[in-house]
């Protein structure tokens, strides 16, 4: 019986990390950044206590998720980056606006 519920417990945990894993992936697309780091601890937790104990789910499936894991981590960083590159613009044209009016001031 204490199999059953080990292979219950793991077949959640590992639903709960791809559920996470969307949500993340979820989140940068609506750009609600604040969520995703919160979101991304409370994975790395089940994903490390996952592997602490014995696995007893299908190798195969757990497979197919960490490599489903991994892709949409790449998704999430490009649009990290993205976001990042889009803030680097906005501050360089507020930092020139702000030159200007400087310069402006000072005639």
């Amino acid at each position: 019986m204490a199999e059953v519920e080990l292979l219950a417990r793991k077949q959640l945990a590992l639903g709960r990390m791809l559920e996470l894993t969307d949500l993340m992936l979820g989140g940068a697309k609506e750009q609600r950044w604040e969520s995703i780091s919160e979101l991304q601890n409370l994975r790395d937790r089940l994903i490390h206590d996952f592997f602490a104990e014995e696995t007893v789910v299908d190798e195969v499936r757990i497979a197919e998720s960490i490599e489903y894991i991994i892709e949409s981590d790449k998704q999430l960083a490009t649009l990290v980056r993205e976001e990042r590159n889009l803030l680097q613009q906005q501050i360089q044209k507020m930092n020139k606006g702000k030159s200007a009016v400087k310069a402006y001031a000072t005639e």
